[in-house]
């Protein structure tokens, strides 16, 4: 009995179990001493080959008419290096992009203006959910907030899928000094043009 077997044995109380464990166990063994040992040939039939081109004879012993001492010998190789990685990264080709503005937020969608970009179309309302838009940019779903919409291609080392992708703008906050600064500013034009 094989010492797996034994401790087999002592760790499952149930016979029947630790009998199929004991099984699995030696075809695991049989396994792994049959791969070492077709590894160990392979490397004795390169060894074999790497002598005989040094002493000027084939593999099979017989003295080679065309052996050259100069010639160096590459052993074969025993395991294939894997693929290059794909020369391109993740592209997105868009088809059709919208700048758009919201005008209001419900529970689940938002309603937006859509002026095209991109593509052919008169501006537009839709209605779009608030999932579609990527989560970090969710708080910024509120009305007046700016957006651009793109649809297209994305193509991937795994093949071309289309894609929809929304992005808010982010600017800073107005100071008080700027939205002060532009309301004289507006109220200086506003006499100048004579507006009321």
């Amino acid at each position: 009995m094989s010492k797996a077997s034994a401790t087999a044995k002592q760790l499952l109380p149930d016979h029947a179990t630790a009998n199929l464990f004991e099984n699995n166990v030696e075809n695991i063994v049989r396994f792994v001493s049959s791969a070492v040992d077709s590894v160990d040939r392979l490397v004795e039939d390169s060894n074999s080959v790497a002598t005989s081109s040094r002493t000027g004879t084939d593999v099979y012993g017989a003295a080679s008419d065309s052996f050259d001492i100069n010639q160096s010998f590459i052993p074969p190789q025993l395991f294939l290096e894997p693929f290059p990685p794909p020369s391109f990264t993740d592209s997105f080709k868009a088809i059709q992009k919208w700048e758009g503005y919201v005008i209001e937020v419900y529970e689940e969608t938002f309603l937006a203006r859509l002026i095209p970009i991109l593509g052919e179309g008169a501006d537009q309302e839709a209605e779009i959910y608030i999932e579609e838009v990527e989560p970090v940019d969710q708080v910024l779903i509120e009305p007046g907030a700016v957006f651009y919409w793109s649809i297209g291609y994305l193509d991937k080392p795994s093949g071309r899928h289309r894609d929809s992708y929304i992005r808010f703008r982010r600017l800073p906050a107005w100071t008080r000094r700027e939205l002060k600064a532009a309301r004289e500013k507006a109220k200086m034009l506003q006499e100048l043009l004579n507006v009321k």
